[in-house]
């Protein structure tokens, strides 16, 4: 049973060999509910979840979040969220005492000023603990930082500041997010004062599809060939929420620099500093990594469906917060209005599903001047397609058809990958109703069941036809919903704790590998420690805060 083996992880200390017991049963326990993840509520197939197991959002997070009481569930879902919790990360963010000022905080949300101000710090403990190694001011002169994804460059200034001798290199595949960080470095000098300014002329920028090989030529163009060999550059790689697959890539072309001895490279590799988000947009061969998850059949034979990209998004673990009317910990206003609206979607699902019955329920309304508008969309930055594998190939002879889509403003588009990975387009919760539908204004959820359905029916075209649409209301599948909609985002924590043990274990293999070569050949080249660090707090909005860190050595917090 997964019970058993998973209460060893919340005695037993934390190392290699019990990674591997943890990402092999996080393996099984998705592969045990695979269909939770493959069965989305608009999908509305609740024979997934028992009877017994509808119970109310709120009560099974106060479980979920507290591990005790939870008298009122039933056993087997008790033992499911057990579970969960034995098996995923702990997401408790590391304790930083001393952090260093930042130069300034202009233009960064409270969330961005609190992860550049940690990342920056952090970045800062890896190199003076692997400076003191080789002597005092071993790396002045010779650090050279490469910032991957920089996006606005707020961590790249951030990091010039604390590194006053440092190069670096800010990387985008995004025009305009390279433009914009260039253009707060281009300010008129009235404008920054000289430490500022001195920051800005050390920073270069490129937009490039990063992949592992031309992340690599990057540094090296970017190095040239130094008239004076020695002392030679030291690289620190650094990405703050480093997209999709962009994390994978950085760690291979990390492991690239450190295990190839036949490249004949001006600089070496000091350490890299990964954190991920968007699993959804992760290229398909990314997980799993290791062998030793890829060597495990319920991992092979039950592959993690399209969904489950988009559940490791999930942080149910900071869905409760402390209600004074109410003098205990309740949901979070924003979780109820987001699990009302996957809720309400799904129940207006089943209720046009029902359009073949004898009574409809609705019929349609004549077109209106609104409907004219109707296929007009307009392409807002966040539908730009961003997994460039899986663009279709241009059939020759038609690059300069009129149906061709217009040229992409993101580098990334490039057709730089293919795959024959088969993905499963399932538990995602794509309808043609819901499409139609569109996003809806909150207003569209908050002011009660008829006035949803009346906003719903105006933009799908339809009238109901009931006296009172209140009767359309299910209360027994709406709590249904609401806990399929619910257990499927705490097995989202469970998803990105396997995926990050994966990597985490991979890198092991790959340095393991590498290490035992160079022993055996009479090397003595640098033994490098793996960890995941718990950066940053959910508690401010920061889901994806756990960081990859290879490094000689790794500063530890008391």
């Amino acid at each position: 049973m997964i019970v058993s083996a998973a209460n060893q992880f919340v005695m037993a200390s934390d190392s290699p060999t019990n990674d591997v017991l943890r990402v092999r049963h996080l393996a099984d326990l998705l592969a045990n509910h695979r269909s939770l993840l493959t069965t989305h509520p608009n999908d509305c197939i609740l024979t997934v979840i028992s009877d017994e197991w509808s119970v109310s959002s709120e009560d099974l997070t106060h479980y979920y979040a507290a591990g005790v009481g939870g008298d009122y569930l039933p056993k087997d879902l008790r033992s499911f969220i057990d579970n969960i919790r034995a098996l995923q990360i702990p997401r408790e963010p590391i304790h930083m005492p001393n952090l260093r000022p930042l130069p300034t905080t202009k233009g960064m949300s409270p969330k961005k000023l609190h992860e550049v101000h940690r990342m920056a710090n952090y970045v800062k403990d890896v190199v003076d603990s692997n400076d003191s190694r080789g002597g005092a001011h071993r790396l002045e002169g010779q650090l050279h930082i490469v910032d991957v994804g920089a996006g606005q460059g707020y961590l790249t200034r951030a990091l010039g500041a604390l590194f006053p001798r440092a190069r670096l290199l800010a990387l985008d595949a995004d025009h305009g997010q390279t433009e914009g960080a260039e253009r707060r470095g281009k300010l008129p000098e009235r404008r920054l004062d000289t430490f500022t300014a001195e920051i800005n002329n050390r920073i270069d920028h490129k937009t490039m599809l990063v992949t592992p090989d031309s992340l690599l030529q990057a540094v090296d163009d970017w190095i040239g060939q130094p008239s004076d060999p020695e002392p030679r550059p030291r690289v620190l790689f650094v990405a703050l929420h480093a997209c999709g697959s962009l994390t994978p890539d950085m760690l291979k072309a990390f492991l690239s620099s450190v295990t190839d001895s036949n490249l004949a490279r001006a600089w070496d590799p000091l350490a890299i500093i990964a954190v991920g988000c968007c699993y959804n947009l992760m290229y398909p061969g990314d997980y799993p990594l290791s062998h030793a998850v890829r060597s495990y059949m319920p991992a092979t034979e039950y592959p993690l469906p399209t969904s489950a990209y988009h559940l490791a998004a999930q942080i149910p673990l900071t869905w409760l917060h402390e209600d004074p009317k109410a003098g205990e910990s309740t949901l979070r206003p924003s979780v109820q209005l987001a699990t009302r609206k996957i809720v309400w979607r799904a129940l207006l699902g089943t209720l046009l599903s029902k359009s073949h019955d004898s009574t409809p329920l609705y019929r349609r309304r004549e077109k209106d001047s609104e409907d004219k508008e109707e296929g007009k969309k307009v392409l807002n930055s966040s539908d730009v397609p961003v997994k460039w594998w899986v663009q279709p190939r241009s059939e020759p002879g038609t690059e300069n058809a009129d149906t061709s889509p217009p040229q992409p403003t993101f580098d990334r588009l490039i057709q730089a990958k293919t795959s024959d990975y088969a993905t499963q387009p399932l538990g995602i919760g794509i309808t043609e109703a819901g499409l139609r539908l569109g996003k809806l204004p909150d207003s569209a959820y908050t002011n009660g069941w008829q006035h949803f359905l009346n906003t719903a029916g105006q933009r799908l075209g339809i009238q109901w036809e009931v006296e009172d649409v209140k009767d359309l209301r299910d209360p027994v599948l709406e709590k249904q919903v609401e806990s399929l909609h619910t257990l499927r985002c705490f097995l989202g924590s469970a998803i990105e704790s396997a995926i990050l043990l994966d990597r985490l274990q991979w890198l092991r293999e790959e340095l393991s590998i590498w290490e035992g070569l160079s022993e055996r050949d009479g090397g003595k080249d640098t033994a490098w420690d793996v960890e995941l660090v718990n950066l940053f707090d959910q508690a401010v909005g920061s889901g994806r805060n756990i960081g990859v860190v290879i490094a000689p050595a790794i500063p530890s917090y008391g």
